[in-house]
């Protein structure tokens, strides 16, 4: 009697179950579709539709008494309709903690900007970095761009002074005179050479020919005959305003060289220079680094100097000034340090050196682009080195680049860069003229650039367990509710 007034009960207080259980499925329906908008709405089933769908015998679960058919129902049998829809919301949750991770794993890329000063005429042109961009870019050359106002790339090559440098420059000749006739350009050049055999003009562009003859003299009144009928063509150059033309004649130690050319057939040419090529070479150029500073600690027979530089400027000589003792013959070697994976200080041998005398100049074996080093000296039972001072030297390096007529140049260097591939680093220009360029006002930007961080994997990790701890919250909840909307 009691059993069936119990199931009497049951019976009353069901629809009051599918009611909550109606209620908490709606709440998680909203929820997932406006987090998933392409998730329908979760449906809800009736008890009519329950009973049509699975059979009344299904045995509730202990804790849940007869009305935990229903959600057995519906979390097994419409699968395809609310469980994959429901589920989604810690899915997309998980979504939201990946999509944060990568936000926090990206940085901001630096970007400097430098401009490029030269006369504005077209031509090749020898840029000298200065100290300031090697600090930025290290080894990385390769981060740099020359481009112009609108946005147009300069094509360059980088040249290191790591051997004798070769030159070719255009030097001209001074007191040159200049007078014109109705029928000739006549040009008198001193000859202050023991012997001269040609002459180097710079002309304007022109679409002409000319013929010419040359004579000299000692004293500007009787004129003899070195060159009676030279041509002048290919006057134009597609690269520049200008092309330099070589005229050759015998060899001669006139003290005047007098040039004629005719104008007969149509107006003359404009000549802007008259002068010689200058071939040097030069040693390897080498800039002292600035703002290098140094600490020495000793201890077990063993002296370490701990060098530290501003920037990523690659040392490439070190120079040491010892004091005292006089007399001494010390084994030492460089090394770097840096943190592995781990964060495990990794020691890094560089070379072995031998200081032997009050000054010392080293070249280094290779290249040390770290902002800081070390020097361990072995002092085994003698007294430890007393070191005034300590210098670093990095070679000089250059860009040549072609340059237009008229336009504004700017140096970029970004970490974002790639290494560019031009046709001008493949082409000999060391008996081509090339001009003098220089850079300034070198600044700092910032740009907004998806960067791996050294942090990166934490990050992910962190990003990954936080979605398993969602996932496992909402579905904790899910049964909960579920729970209570049955008992």
């Amino acid at each position: 009697m009691i059993k069936q007034k119990r199931n009497k009960e049951d019976t009353i207080k069901q629809p009051q179950r599918h009611k909550v259980i109606k209620e908490k499925l709606s709440i998680i329906a909203k929820i997932t579709s406006s987090l998933v908008p392409s998730c329908a709405e979760v449906p809800v089933l009736s008890s009519v539709e329950v009973s049509t769908v699975m059979p009344t015998s299904v045995e509730a679960s202990p804790r849940l008494g007869n009305g935990g058919a229903i959600p057995t129902l519906l979390l097994s049998t419409c699968a395809p309709s609310w469980q994959k829809q429901v589920f989604r919301l810690p899915a997309a949750l998980s979504v939201l903690a990946f999509i944060l991770c990568l936000w926090l794993n990206s940085s901001y890329a630096q970007e400097y900007r430098a401009t490029v000063n030269y006369p504005g005429t077209a031509g090749l042109y020898r840029i000298q970095l200065p100290q300031s961009v090697q600090n930025v870019i290290g080894p990385e050359d390769y981060r740099i761009r020359i481009k112009d106002a609108s946005g147009k790339e300069a094509p360059f090559k980088i040249i290191q002074a790591s051997h004798k440098v070769s030159s070719t420059d255009f030097v001209q000749i001074s007191g040159i005179r200049f007078s014109k006739t109705d029928t000739s350009t006549v040009i008198i050049i001193p000859n202050e050479t023991s012997g001269r055999s040609n002459l180097i003009l710079k002309i304007a562009n022109a679409q002409t020919d000319k013929t010419f003859y040359i004579e000299g003299s000692d004293n500007e009144q009787e004129w003899f005959s070195l060159l009676s009928n030279g041509t002048l063509g290919d006057l134009s150059s597609n690269s520049s305003t200008f092309t330099f033309q070589n005229i050759s004649f015998p060899n001669t130690d006139f003290r005047f060289v007098k040039l004629v050319i005719n104008d007969k057939k149509d107006a003359p040419l404009l000549v802007q220079a008259v002068g010689d090529w200058k071939h040097s070479q030069s040693s390897p150029a080498l800039e002292q680094l600035q703002n290098i500073s140094f600490s020495i600690e000793t201890a077990d027979k063993k002296s370490i100097i701990h060098i530290l530089k501003n920037g990523k400027a690659v040392a490439k000589v070190l120079s040491v000034s010892i004091s005292s003792p006089e007399f001494f013959s010390r084994d030492a070697s460089i090394y770097t340090v840096q943190k592995d994976k781990r964060g495990k200080a990794e020691k890094t041998f560089v070379q072995a050196l031998t200081l032997d005398k009050k000054r010392l100049n080293f070249q280094l074996d290779r290249p040390i682009p770290a902002n800081d080093f070390y020097i361990e000296i072995d002092n085994q039972d003698n007294p430890a080195l007393v070191i005034d001072s300590i210098s670093l030297f990095a070679p000089a390096r250059q860009i040549i680049t072609q340059l237009e007529a008229g336009k504004q140049y700017h140096m970029e260097i970004d970490s974002s860069f790639n290494r560019p591939v031009y046709d001008i680093e493949n082409i000999d220009l060391s008996k081509t003229p090339i001009s003098t360029a220089t850079i300034s006002g070198l600044e700092k930007l910032h740009k907004n650039v998806p960067q791996k961080s050294k942090n990166g994997k934490l990050l992910l990790w962190t990003g990954s367990i936080l979605g398993v701890i969602i996932v496992f919250f909402f579905g904790y909840r899910l049964i909960k509710d579920i729970q209570r909307g049955g008992s």
